[in-house]
């Protein structure tokens, strides 16, 4: 059994992903994010990240 994806090999998705993070940092840089009350509510509820988040509670 083979299995078909989008990306030919592993480093071709490492390198699309290389390339969306660093567009997301420089996006981000002006310290906005969209949407950040609903992503921050989002990973309050899996309690293993509760305390990962605490330092971004304004």
């Amino acid at each position: 059994m083979t299995q078909k994806g989008a990306f030919p090999n592993e480093n071709a998705l490492l390198k699309v992903l290389y390339l969306r993070i660093k567009e997301l940092e420089s996006k981000w840089k002006s310290g906005h994010i969209q949407n950040w009350s609903f992503v921050m509510n989002q990973l309050l509820v899996n309690e293993g990240l509760e305390e990962r988040m605490q330092k971004y509670i304004y």
